[in-house]
């Protein structure tokens, strides 16, 4: 199972539409401008919060831009990956890479699920926040989204390795040589990385409504306009991929060019969150 979907996949799915040479093009002049505008845009966040005052929401929102700053820096091997067919980088970066991705799905979603319960703790105990809600505690919380981020990510650091493959050399995932399974490790990252989060996100934007509603503070419908925005947004980004993986590894008939085409499509979209 290729880590990255190289050309040849591509072009079985659009069905010969696109010449290899202008599917290339295409590749890398798109993973060249995500990195120009993630690892500016993501620069610039870590620069300004750097230099003004933290606070909580400040440390959110740095460990954020942090996390996709960091996966952004794997684009451009992706990118020539995906253009050759090759692997150029040697066993170290495959592993890097591989791990990479999930790492920054999962403290992506983990610090969006603790920002979504901390404005809900800030609605419903404001007194109770007031008194006890301290960057020491908030650094403590991302420190701990890191460690279980990086636990879930584990598989994903075994599994990689290269292989020579009629003269190429390939990163794949070698489910056969570990303990874990593939469906396993997808089923984990459906459970943790969209369920579970989703679940408490919703549950916390309803909370923070009807407290709004029944304080009489919600003088608009603006903040249950944004509210919305942010839990369909979630589920547009990271339903389809979820889907797609499950797809690839529940329903092989069906995980032909198209499916891997489609997940690492969206893969590379919704991280440039």
């Amino acid at each position: 199972m290729d880590i990255f979907l190289p050309v040849h996949a591509i072009t079985e799915a659009l069905a010969g539409n696109l010449s290899c040479d202008a599917l290339c093009v295409f590749v890398l002049a798109s993973n060249i401008i995500i990195f120009i505008l993630v690892i500016v845009g993501n620069g610039l966040v870590i620069w300004i919060i750097g230099k003004t005052k933290r606070t909580v929401n400040s440390s959110w929102y740095l460990s954020l831009a942090v996390s996709d700053f960091l996966f952004c820096t794997t684009v451009p091997f992706n990118g020539v990956y995906m253009a050759t067919g090759h692997w150029h980088f040697g066993l170290f970066m495959c592993k890097f890479i591989s791990v990479a991705f999930p790492l920054n799905m999962y403290s992506s979603i983990f610090l969006l699920l603790v920002i979504s319960m901390d404005r809900c703790m800030c609605v419903v105990f404001p007194v109770w926040t007031q008194n006890h809600r301290t960057l020491r505690r908030s650094s403590a919380i991302i420190v701990l989204v890191w460690i279980i981020s990086a636990l879930l990510t584990l598989p994903s650091l075994v599994f990689p390795t290269t292989q020579t493959i009629k003269d190429q050399t390939k990163c794949i995932h070698d489910h056969n040589s570990t303990a874990f399974s593939c469906k396993s490790v997808v089923l984990i990252g459906f459970v943790f990385g969209l369920a579970i989060p989703l679940m408490v996100i919703v549950i916390c934007y309803s909370v923070i409504m009807l407290k709004l509603r029944a304080n009489c503070m919600m003088r608009s419908y603006k903040p249950f306009k944004v509210m919305t925005a942010v839990i369909i947004t979630f589920v547009i980004c990271w339903l389809p991929f979820q889907i797609f993986r499950l797809m690839e590894v529940y329903y092989a008939s069906y995980s032909g060019a198209l499916l891997k085409t489609g997940s690492f499509a969206l893969a590379d979209i919704v991280l440039q969150h």
